[in-house]
Protein backbone atom coordinates (compact mmCIF):
# COMPACT_ATOMS: atom_id res chain seq x y z
CA UNK A 1 0.00 0.00 0.00
CA UNK A 2 1.10 3.28 -0.90
CA UNK A 3 0.74 6.14 1.36
CA UNK A 4 0.75 9.55 -0.30
CA UNK A 5 0.13 13.07 1.16
CA UNK A 6 -3.41 14.06 -1.13
CA UNK A 7 -4.19 10.65 -2.61
CA UNK A 8 -8.02 9.44 -1.66
CA UNK A 9 -8.59 6.03 -2.69
CA UNK A 10 -12.36 6.05 -3.29
CA UNK A 11 -14.49 2.32 -2.11
CA UNK A 12 -16.78 0.67 -3.98
CA UNK A 13 -19.51 1.86 -0.85
CA UNK A 14 -18.85 5.73 -2.01
CA UNK A 15 -21.10 7.86 -3.92
CA UNK A 16 -20.38 10.41 -6.24
CA UNK A 17 -21.22 12.63 -3.96
CA UNK A 18 -18.74 11.64 -1.33
CA UNK A 19 -16.30 11.69 -4.05
CA UNK A 20 -16.86 15.32 -4.96
CA UNK A 21 -17.01 16.10 -1.06
CA UNK A 22 -13.36 14.70 -0.84
CA UNK A 23 -11.94 16.15 -3.73
CA UNK A 24 -11.82 12.67 -5.79
CA UNK A 25 -13.69 14.40 -8.40
CA UNK A 26 -12.80 17.89 -9.58
CA UNK A 27 -15.48 20.50 -9.58
CA UNK A 28 -14.31 22.14 -12.51
CA UNK A 29 -15.06 18.77 -13.82
CA UNK A 30 -18.68 18.24 -12.84
CA UNK A 31 -21.27 19.01 -15.59
CA UNK A 32 -23.97 20.38 -12.96
CA UNK A 33 -22.07 21.75 -9.62
CA UNK A 34 -25.30 23.00 -8.11
CA UNK A 35 -26.77 19.31 -7.86
CA UNK A 36 -24.09 18.84 -5.32
CA UNK A 37 -25.13 21.87 -3.26
CA UNK A 38 -27.94 20.02 -0.79
CA UNK A 39 -25.66 17.04 -0.33
CA UNK A 40 -22.95 19.33 1.23
CA UNK A 41 -25.22 21.65 3.16
CA UNK A 42 -27.03 18.17 4.74
CA UNK A 43 -23.42 17.27 6.10
CA UNK A 44 -22.60 20.44 7.65
CA UNK A 45 -24.00 21.36 10.96
CA UNK A 46 -26.60 23.92 10.34
CA UNK A 47 -25.63 26.34 13.33
CA UNK A 48 -22.19 26.10 11.94
CA UNK A 49 -23.35 27.39 8.69
CA UNK A 50 -25.47 30.08 10.18
CA UNK A 51 -22.23 31.20 12.59
CA UNK A 52 -19.65 31.37 9.62
CA UNK A 53 -22.00 33.41 6.68
CA UNK A 54 -24.11 35.23 9.29
CA UNK A 55 -26.98 33.99 7.59
CA UNK A 56 -30.31 32.68 9.72
CA UNK A 57 -33.98 31.62 9.34
CA UNK A 58 -33.63 29.34 6.46
CA UNK A 59 -34.95 25.76 5.98
CA UNK A 60 -33.69 24.50 2.61
CA UNK A 61 -30.35 24.72 1.21
CA UNK A 62 -32.39 26.92 -1.91
CA UNK A 63 -33.31 29.46 1.04
CA UNK A 64 -29.49 29.83 2.33
CA UNK A 65 -28.35 30.28 -0.77
CA UNK A 66 -30.71 32.98 -1.93
CA UNK A 67 -30.14 34.85 1.02
CA UNK A 68 -26.62 34.49 0.89
CA UNK A 69 -26.81 36.04 -2.68
CA UNK A 70 -28.60 38.78 -1.82
CA UNK A 71 -26.41 39.56 1.31
CA UNK A 72 -23.15 39.57 -0.91
CA UNK A 73 -25.37 41.65 -3.44
CA UNK A 74 -25.20 38.67 -6.35
CA UNK A 75 -28.95 38.25 -6.41
CA UNK A 76 -31.71 40.92 -6.63
CA UNK A 77 -35.56 40.77 -6.11
CA UNK A 78 -37.66 42.20 -8.60
CA UNK A 79 -41.10 43.16 -6.89
CA UNK A 80 -43.04 43.77 -9.95
CA UNK A 81 -42.24 40.92 -11.51
CA UNK A 82 -42.15 38.57 -9.26
CA UNK A 83 -38.63 37.28 -10.52
CA UNK A 84 -35.11 36.78 -9.10
CA UNK A 85 -32.27 37.70 -11.31
CA UNK A 86 -29.31 36.60 -10.69
CA UNK A 87 -26.19 39.04 -11.06
CA UNK A 88 -22.68 37.29 -12.65
CA UNK A 89 -19.67 39.58 -11.28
Amino acid sequence: MIDCPGVVYSGDDQTEEDLVLKGVLRAERLEDTTYYIPYLMHKAKKSDLEKIYSIDDWDTPEEFLEKFAIKNGKLLKVQKENKIICINS
